[in-house]
């Protein structure tokens, strides 16, 4: 419990931009996480939600982190990501690479592992062997779907939960199926961001063209526009 302490403690300093932590006082051990995909990824803007859990022995064992945005367990996000909520990472013992190790290993390295390794600008080539593929059809193409996905399933929902001014909270359980945990966060950072999060998507739409995932990706953003503009995160 003391290292936990210790750990939680740094958590509260040193986090980088983007990575966010909840606990609960009575329960040091189960930690929420919302991390924002990073600038320049098919993931830019959207919130992505994990659930961190220490187990008794920690650090002896790794903590476990449970993926939530999965659209009810039917989106995978990445080859890392499964739609059930499984996170494969090495750190974490699910994945190939660099292993825990209890006397240095970290939450911290953790979570941004998790958001750099993930998270990631071609997370197509997360997948072992793809490396070898000619080409970049396919990362661009998986992309494009990526795209997609944060708008409907990592951004819109968040949008519609949270008015700029003020939300509701019996709204955003409604939408969202639980309390208003990043409601500060969530917030913030849309109206710092809405107008990037349409115009930068919408340079992608355009150079997609006239394909069925550039019009997905367009139809979504119109969606998606209308959405902020209601919630006054545009005018």
């Amino acid at each position: 419990m003391k290292r936990l302490i210790t750990e939680i403690s740094t958590l509260q300093t040193c986090l980088p931009e983007g990575i966010f932590v909840r606990h609960s006082n009575s329960r040091l051990d189960v930690l929420k996480i919302l991390i924002i995909g990073p600038k320049d990824t098919p993931y830019e803007y959207g919130f992505f939600e994990f659930d961190l859990f220490c187990p008794l022995d920690y650090p002896q064992s790794p903590p476990k982190l449970q993926f939530r945005t999965t659209n009810n367990g039917r989106v995978r996000f990445n080859p890392n990501l499964y739609e059930c909520g499984k996170v494969c990472l090495s750190l974490l013992g699910t994945w190939d690479g660099e292993p825990w190790r209890p006397k240095t290993s970290t939450l911290l390295q953790v979570l941004v592992s998790t958001q750099s390794m993930i998270l990631c600008e071609q997370p197509w080539y997360n997948e072992p062997g793809r490396e070898r593929v000619p080409g970049q059809e396919q990362s661009d193409e998986y992309n494009l779907e990526v795209r997609y996905w944060t708008l409907q399933h990592a951004i819109l929902p968040w949008v519609n939960a949270f008015n700029a001014s003020n939300p509701d909270p019996q709204h955003v359980m409604a939408c969202l199926g639980w309390g208003q945990c990043w409601g500060d966060v969530v917030q913030t950072h849309l109206i710092a961001n809405a107008h990037e999060i349409y115009s930068s998507n919408l340079k992608v739409a355009q150079v997609a063209g006239d394909s069925r995932k550039g019009r997905d990706l367009h139809n979504s953003l119109l969606n998606m526009r209308s959405a902020l503009a209601k919630h006054g995160y545009l005018t």
